[in-house]
C-alpha cells in the first residue's frame, strides 16, 4: 500500500514540476527580428563560364576568395569518371582535367591555372587553398607525393640536432641541422 502511495505522489510532483515549468517558458518574453533577414544564396548554373581547351573540373574541395574578390579553386583532377575525360584516352575530341588551381573573376572568366608539373612536388591528393593578405596562394594536400624527409648530415649522431622541417609554401620554408 505503501508503495503505491510513493508511486502515486512521484508521479503526481513530476506533473506539477513539468506543468510548472511550461507556464514559465510560454511567459518568456518573445524577441522580435530588426527586419534583418539572414543572406540567400543560390547557385548560378552559367558560372564559371566555359572552360578553355576542353576543360572540365572534377571534385572541388577548396575554394577562396582574395582581395580582389577572384575566386580561388582547387579541385581533384583524378576523380573524373573515364566518360568525364575521353581527350585523356583519344575517344573523343573532349574533355580532359582543368588544371589543378583556378581563379576566376567574379564574372566567372578564367584568369590564371596551374597545378602538378614534372619536377616538382604536390600532394596526392589536394585538399583545400587560401589566399592570404598578401595576394600568397597557399594548397593543402595529403599522399604519398608529399617530400620526404631530409638526407641526414655527414655529422656525428650525438651532436646533430634534429633537422625542421617545413613543408614547401610555408612562411620560413628550410631544412637545417646544425652542430
Amino acid at each position: 500500500m505503501k508503495r503505491n502511495f510513493y508511486t502515486g505522489a512521484g508521479i503526481l510532483a513530476l506533473v506539477a514540476i513539468l506543468a510548472t515549468g511550461s507556464v514559465l517558458v510560454s511567459k518568456r518574453p518573445v524577441v522580435h527580428a530588426s527586419g534583418v533577414m539572414a543572406p540567400k544564396f543560390e547557385v548560378d548554373p552559367f558560372w564559371p563560364k566555359p572552360l578553355p581547351n576542353h576543360w572540365v573540373i572534377g571534385q572541388t574541395i577548396g575554394l577562396s576568395i582574395d582581395s580582389n574578390d577572384n575566386v580561388w579553386i582547387i579541385h581533384r583532377p583524378g576523380t573524373l569518371e573515364p566518360k568525364e575525360s575521353y581527350l585523356k584516352t583519344n575517344s573523343a575530341e573532349c574533355c580532359i582535367a582543368a588544371p589543378d588551381v583556378l581563379e576566376f573573376d567574379p564574372a566567372g572568366n578564367l584568369l590564371h591555372h596551374w597545378g602538378k608539373a614534372e619536377g616538382h612536388d604536390w600532394p596526392t591528393s589536394n585538399h583545400g587553398i587560401t589566399v592570404d593578405n598578401k595576394g600568397n596562394v597557399w594548397i593543402g594536400g595529403n599522399g604519398a607525393a608529399q617530400p620526404g624527409a631530409p638526407p641526414a648530415p655527414a655529422v656525428p649522431v650525438a651532436s646533430v640536432t634534429p633537422p625542421k622541417r617545413v613543408w614547401p609554401g610555408a612562411p620560413g620554408f628550410i631544412t637545417t641541422a646544425s652542430s
